[in-house]
């Protein structure tokens, strides 16, 4: 991901040295607005509880598309995939359809899973710790995370007693529903250990230990390859400091 490949005056716009710091602060908005989908809609009804969550929800899909995006063709494929799905989003809420819903977790999932491939790739290709890149880091463990809870409301949707959960609340990537879904999801790739919700099918039982599984190998191979990043840098400017013979 080079700014070499970009088109000004977007690229200089695109691809600035905060572009996964912004990822981060939608990520950090959307996770923190979603407990409040409930109480909103308790207060101001259904609509503009979820329309208010699906602003949030788009600010982060177009944040993620822009963040990775580097190129023309890149950029048209991403920010496209965000918008579908935050369209696809808006109408599985207010209509609330089998259909709309799993349609749009399935579009969800590949955007998420594209977004995290790409975010890898760049984070592997640089040769210098920045805060951008410490950003990029933690954007990609927490896209893994809201990845899986999109992952977990596909499964919830096609069987619904995939998990046990407590009386009347449900998992789900929709309306009060997210919170659930995103609090499981972030309880198991931190390992954490389930309190209130646990899966309850082989199916959920699987998906749950290889989130736990990818969430621990990203972290050590992660902190691996920092550490070397920083070591070997220390190791140059000692080099150049005191050059031999």
């Amino acid at each position: 991901m080079t700014e070499s490949h970009c088109d000004p005056p977007v690229g200089r716009l695109l691809n600035t040295e905060t572009r996964f710091i912004r990822l981060l602060v939608a990520l950090s908005l959307m996770i923190a607005a979603a407990p409040f989908v409930g109480v909103l809609q308790a207060s101001f009804g259904r609509w503009w509880a979820g329309t208010l969550f699906e602003v949030v929800f788009a600010f982060m899909l177009l944040s993620a598309a822009l963040a990775v995006a580097t190129r023309v063709n890149q950029r048209r494929l991403t920010v496209t995939l965000a918008l579908i799905c935050t369209v696809l989003s808006w109408f599985a809420y207010q209509y609330d359809a089998f259909g709309l819903r799993l349609s749009k977790d399935l579009l969800a999932v590949f955007f998420l899973g594209y977004v995290i491939v790409l975010i890898v790739g760049y984070l592997f290709h640089q040769r210098r710790v920045t805060n951008d890149m410490v950003a990029g880091s933690l954007c990609a463990y927490l896209l893994i995370g809201v990845c899986w809870a999109v992952i977990y409301s596909i499964v919830n949707e096609i069987s619904p007693q995939s998990f046990n959960l407590p009386e009347n609340e449900s998992i789900g990537f929709t309306g009060k529903n997210t919170v659930n879904s995103l609090y499981f999801s972030l309880v198991t790739l931190t390992a954490l250990g389930f309190v209130d919700i646990t899966p309850a099918s082989n199916v959920a039982r699987i998906l749950t230990s290889a989130e736990a599984l990818v969430g621990q190998i990203y972290l050590v191979v992660l902190v691996a390859r920092l550490v070397g990043m920083q070591n070997a840098v220390d190791l140059g400017d000692e080099q150049q400091q005191h050059p031999s013979g």
